[in-house]
């Protein structure tokens, strides 16, 4: 919509006695955004004109001045920044080509693996703005540039600021486009870095459905929907999209901003995402199945060992078999997973028949909900492994993060229960007096009755309760880990989780076991988890700036100098 106010026409016109107005290159609200040219450096740049009361750069001018300090590709570099008795101007690196509102508008919606790239791009300037203390409160594909090389970058940061100091947005004075804003932002309430990533992420959702769901037939429903943050699930209308890329969109578009994932890690879930939605046979058969095949293929170790005890089959042969479930797994999780877990039962029924159809029978009541989210039966395989290594707690923290109470629910469940039929079975320290059971193979083998099987099982259970504590510590600690999820990432969630982890070390000998075999059993995967939820590896990434954080009080600012 063309905006009522004059600009000056005069092309030949200087503005901060440097820019050389050109062409108009688009108009929205009341800003006009004009191509020119700076008579200093030869350089062609965009001028955003914005006709405000004098001072507004002195009044606005802190929070411009630190967003002209970034400087990602994710980003459009900001210049330059000032005012005269006519408009106040934002000048900006020039982009050839169109924003994400235009490619959309052009046909550009079909192409999901182009649009998830787009907002990965900008998810990435976020990542660097906000490590730099700089919010920008008006993400939307307006204001995503789409360059020559595809690259989607993030333009006018300081925008928001400028035009909530003038008055120039109308719903309640917010600042921000409503029908992209985060509910606490519709609210009213501060908006932080994490109302930026509900912006980008409903960004995306739009351009993969098609429609914004914040936006309604009045301005009032529109701010009525963003303030209740209520977004239906993208698989309403794209079911054919990964689950995982799904899942991420609605993690970025919580209602809770403690809940939403820093934009970082966002971008390269998103990108992870990318040869699935290419539609490559062969990303599709390798790229996106090599995790799944790798952690298969641990599973199936455990798989090896088990069969080797139970079996007289050659180790080779044994090795071989699990390989190629692995590889099955890997393209066919559920229907892999179904198969290979009957075989095992067959095997193991040679020698311990009672075993087999009590563990057969759970197993398969376990893997009947997980038609659709197959892969999650390595939560449980991979279970007895985390344990007898000594790293429990990474296991309550892969099941704890586990989206749904349900799910998670499942994985707590069958991963304990794996682990406790692993441990009655082979026999293995629990992890919290410092002694060692028995394995009751030996009393089970060759016993054909299942009550008679589950009750030689439960016996350890009866003389060693502390087996039992161990599993119900890990359990509930995978139980509360989704409290600690929702603690900032750094020194917070790092203080809740070394917390956590001492909670676990405390019960395990409040419990009767011995301090040392519960830090022996506790304390190697805590260390891994505690540095998990501190994500120190985060301040390695290329391009970090080490400088303090800007400032965005009591600053003031007459001329920004030139880039």
């Amino acid at each position: 919509m063309e905006s009522s106010v004059s600009f000056p026409r005069d092309q030949q016109q200087l503005v901060l006695g440097r820019y050389r107005l050109g062409a108009v290159l688009g108009r929205g609200g009341a800003a006009l955004v004009r191509r020119a040219h700076d008579v200093r450096t030869g350089q062609e740049v965009a001028v955003k004109e914005i006709p405000v009361e004098l001072d507004m750069a002195r009044r606005a001018g802190a929070e411009v001045r630190a967003a002209s300090l970034l400087a990602h590709p994710g980003i459009v570099r900001l210049l330059d920044f000032g005012e005269d008795h006519a408009a106040c101007y934002l000048v900006s690196e020039l982009v050839e080509g169109p924003s994400l509102a235009e490619h959309l508008r052009t046909g550009g919606a079909g192409d999901a693996a182009r649009l998830v790239t787009i907002v990965a791009d900008v998810l990435d300037g976020l990542a660097h703005a906000h490590e730099r203390g700089v919010t920008h409160r008006d993400v939307k594909p307006a204001n995503i540039l789409v360059d020559r090389a595809g690259r989607g970058r993030l333009t006018d940061f300081g925008i928001a600021r400028i035009a909530g100091e003038a008055g120039l947005t109308t719903a309640g004075g917010l600042v921000g486009t409503v029908s992209y804003m985060a509910p606490e932002q519709a609210r009213g309430e501060q908006a932080g870095p994490a109302a930026d990533v509900y912006s980008a992420c409903l960004v995306l959702y739009e351009a993969l459905s098609g429609r914004n769901p914040i936006a309604g037939a009045s301005p009032a429903e529109t701010l009525r929907r963003a303030a209740a943050g209520r977004v239906p699930p993208l698989s309403q209308c794209r079911p054919d999209l990964p689950s995982s890329l799904r899942r991420a969109l609605e993690d970025g578009l919580s209602d809770d901003p403690r809940s939403r994932p820093a934009p970082g890690w966002l971008a390269r879930t998103l990108r992870a995402q990318i040869p699935a939605l290419q539609g490559g046979a062969r990303q599709r058969g390798l790229g996106r199945r090599a995790p799944a095949a790798l952690g298969a293929l641990g599973a199936a170790g455990l798989a090896v060992l088990v069969l080797h005890q139970a079996t007289e089959l050659r180790p080779g042969s044994i090795a071989l078999a699990a390989a190629v479930a692995a590889a099955a797994f890997a393209v066919a999780p559920w229907p892999a997973a179904v198969v290979a877990w009957t075989g095992a039962m067959v095997g193991l029924g040679t020698a311990a028949p009672g075993l087999a159809m009590v563990l057969g029978a759970l197993g398969l009541v376990a893997l009947v909900p997980l038609r659709s989210r197959g892969r999650m039966a390595l939560i449980p395989a991979a279970a007895p492994v985390l344990a007898a290594l000594g790293l429990a707690p990474v296991f309550a923290a892969v099941a704890g993060s586990v989206r749904g109470l349900g799910w998670r629910i499942w994985a707590v469940s069958s991963g304990a229960a794996a682990t406790l039929g692993w441990q009655l079975v082979a026999g293995a320290d629990p992890g919290v007096d410092g002694g060692r059971i028995t394995g009751v193979w030996e009393r089970v083998r060759g016993v054909v009755s299942p009550i008679e099987t589950v009750t030689r099982l439960g016996e350890p259970l009866q003389q060693r309760p502390s087996i039992a504590i161990s599993a119900a510590l890990v359990a509930a600690a995978a139980l509360v880990f989704p409290v600690l999820l929702r603690l900032r990432t750094g020194v917070p969630r790092a203080a809740g989780a070394a917390a956590l982890i001492a909670l676990m070390i405390a019960g395990a000998a409040a419990a009767g076991g011995s301090i040392e075999s519960a830090v022996g059993a506790f304390l190697p995967g805590g260390i891994l988890v505690v540095a998990w939820a501190g994500s120190p590896w985060r301040r390695l990434r290329r391009g970090v700036d080490r400088q303090a954080t800007v400032t965005l009080r009591g600053a003031t600012v007459e001329r920004l100098p030139a880039a």
